[in-house]
């Protein structure tokens, strides 16, 4: 009975510190996906800043266009043709960037189930090596 109740506690150590291995993995990719959306937030501001900027390149365009028309036709043309290719970018982007939002808040609640089961799990565990740890002491002390 010793050898076997010391099988089933090496066993339940196995399997509690592959568990909290789980559980450092679930972690790490959670911070990953943590730096990933950071790195999309930086990515919406720098696209924030060009559109600033081409906005201002838009209305030092239209100052010109009053000194010179046939300059002005040119870069009005140019000017729209830009921005509406930085439209249609922009809302490419900015689905993408929703499509990736959502799945990585899928993916973040989903690692924060699998962590609660894990950690349920080894909180389930924990209980388990405490009851075999005392029937382990109570038994040691019926053989003595």
């Amino acid at each position: 009975i010793a050898a076997e109740t010391r099988e089933q506690f090496l066993s339940l150590s196995y399997e509690k510190k592959s568990l909290e291995q789980e559980l450092k993995a679930l972690k790490s990719a959670i911070t990953d996906h943590e730096s990933t959306i950071h790195s999309l937030h930086q990515d919406l501001a720098r696209a924030q800043t060009e559109i600033a900027l081409e906005k201002e390149l838009r209305s030092k365009a239209e100052e010109k266009e009053n000194d010179e028309r046939s300059e002005r036709i040119a870069l009005s043309a140019q000017i729209v043709a830009v921005t509406q290719d930085h439209a249609q970018s922009e809302a490419k982007l900015r689905e993408a960037m929703e499509i990736m939002e959502r799945d990585l808040c899928q993916k973040h609640r989903e690692a924060t189930e699998e962590a609660q089961e894990v950690a349920s799990e080894l909180e389930s565990a924990l209980d388990k090596i405490t009851v075999l740890e005392s029937q382990h002491k109570s038994l040691k002390e019926a053989l003595s």
